[in-house]
Order: structure tokens, then sequence, then C-alpha cells
């Protein structure tokens, strides 16, 4: 008892749209990586008293202080 066209048909496409499905994930944690990369590299940039004084100047925008 082979699967009629239809059925096959259908298996293909499912197959088809979960490769897509998992293509598209896996660029986005690609690109998820990629950006945490560059978060890690910029925070060498900048010494305590710059971040200190980014969250202060955050709070202060913020209302908080």
């Amino acid at each position: 008892s082979q699967p009629s066209k239809t059925t096959e048909k259908r298996l293909k496409s499912r197959i088809y749209i979960y490769q897509k499905k998992l293509k598209e994930l896996l660029q986005l944690n690609k690109n998820k990586i990629q950006f945490l990369k560059w978060i890690k590299n910029l925070k060498r940039h900048f010494t305590k008293e710059d971040k200190q004084m980014a969250n202060k100047c955050m709070k202060i925008q913020s209302g908080q202080y």
C-alpha cells in the first residue's frame, strides 16, 4: 500500500515548510550570536566610571533620581 500522490505532495510540502522555518531560526540564532559578540566587544571600551555615569543619566532621564 503506497501513499497516494496527494499524501506524498502534502508531506513534501510540510517538509519544505519545516526546512524553511529551520533556516529562518538558524539565521536568527546566528544574528543573535553576532549581536552578543558585538556587545561583549563594545563593553571592553568603557570604564567602570563610564558605565556608572551612563546609569546615573538613565535614572535622571527616567525620573527615578
